[in-house]
């Protein structure tokens, strides 16, 4: 294989997971099922109109003053679970609903979102990547309903799932991971209708896919190879499923950005190597603990990456952009994103922001 170097540098490339799945529903007394322990318990929840529209603002923004054709990607789960049709199957099969159906479940207005979603596809700057299906690992989901866990009881009565992972720990389980499991017959199909949704609400066919908590089998590799994945973006290793055990004891499989993923014929591997979650600054303040803010530390992880001669590809996630349960958080979110972007082009006026379906072309080629 050809070397990274080969690639025009400095390149910078921003992926952000999460959108289209709800965590915290607004407007519920839910206290008693989170924990606040962190910001995405605290801030993340459903995307709505005025997040889509202060997002697209913020992108003309930065391409009219700060850097033309800046790149961002969002990384979609394209379903939720569809409570009424799992309940009246008595909790023993799980069904999705797909964008549309969530936005109007949630009470959101799905035509305005939907204008919305269709601005962002149109401004030409903004890449659309799969993410999943739905962000909920069912089969734990759902055992824990069906064993009459108290805490998933109600909270699927209020019409959700993401509940505090403080209580979820103690069953050595995460209900965030959905292919965090055994080998199914199922996984095929499931993914497949997951595109379906995808394709059907953005009319694009995505090429880069997020496993949910980097949680991905090796043995699935396939699935993705066989529906037009190309790349497969995440940390620098690949959690193998284990469910009966916590996140420290897994087994990884590592990744190196640009080389072929373990277990496939021919995936990308897209390695993040920054990391830029602003709701951080924001949680941080609010229980008085200090605190290195995010852009900082995003500044020193780029600069590495361009020392070392790799594209920075930059992990930050929905929440720092949505403002459902706190508009704070969004317009903070928004702000250092700005500044974060103003930071890098000052600091590397050469720099190149490219989407990850670009990224994933280049690095691509170099295997051709």
């Amino acid at each position: 294989m050809e070397s990274l170097n080969n690639l025009s540098s400095p390149l910078i490339v921003f992926q952000s997971d999460d959108w289209g799945t709800q965590r915290i529903p607004v407007g519920l007394k839910i206290s008693h099922l989170i924990s606040e322990t962190n910001e995405f318990e605290v801030y993340d929840t459903l995307e709505n109109e005025v997040d889509l529209e202060q997002f697209r603002d913020t992108i003309c923004l930065i391409n009219n003053q700060i850097v033309p054709k800046f790149k961002f990607t969002f990384n979609v789960v394209s379903g939720n679970p569809d409570f009424k049709k799992i309940r009246n199957r008595h909790y023993q099969e799980f069904f999705a609903q797909n964008l549309n159906e969530s936005y109007e479940f949630y009470g959101y207005n799905k035509l305005k979102l939907k204008e919305q979603w269709n601005l962002l596809l149109d401004s030409k700057f903004l890449n659309f990547q799969f993410h999943s299906r739905e962000h909920v690992n069912y089969k734990l989901w759902l055992d824990s309903i069906r064993s009459k866990d108290p805490k998933s009881c109600v909270a699927f009565d209020l019409g959700f799932w993401g509940i505090s992972t403080e209580f979820t720990k103690k069953r050595n389980q995460s209900f965030m991971a959905t292919w965090d499991k055994d080998l199914d017959l199922l996984d095929a199909q499931n993914f497949r209708q997951g595109l379906v949704y995808f394709k059907d609400y953005f009319n694009i066919n995505p090429i880069s896919f997020v496993p949910n908590n980097y949680i991905f089998h090796k043995k699935n590799m396939n699935i993705l190879e066989e529906n037009g994945i190309i790349s497969i973006q995440g940390k620098n290793y690949l959690i193998q499923p284990q469910n009966r055990r916590l996140f420290k004891y897994r087994h990884k499989i590592e990744r190196n950005m640009g080389t072929i993923e373990k277990g496939s014929n021919s995936l990308i591997s897209i390695v993040r190597n920054v990391q830029f979650e602003p709701s951080k600054d924001l949680f941080s303040n609010k229980h008085n603990e200090s605190f290195t803010p995010q852009i900082d530390l995003a500044m020193n992880q780029i600069n590495l990456a361009i020392m070392k001669g790799l594209p920075a590809v930059i992990d930050t996630h929905r929440v720092n952009y949505v403002g459902g349960r706190n508009e704070q958080n969004r317009d903070y979110g928004l702000q250092q994103l700005r500044k974060l972007v103003e930071r890098i082009h000052n600091n590397y006026p050469d720099a190149e922001f490219i989407s990850t379906t670009e990224l994933t072309n280049r690095l691509n080629a170099i295997h051709q």
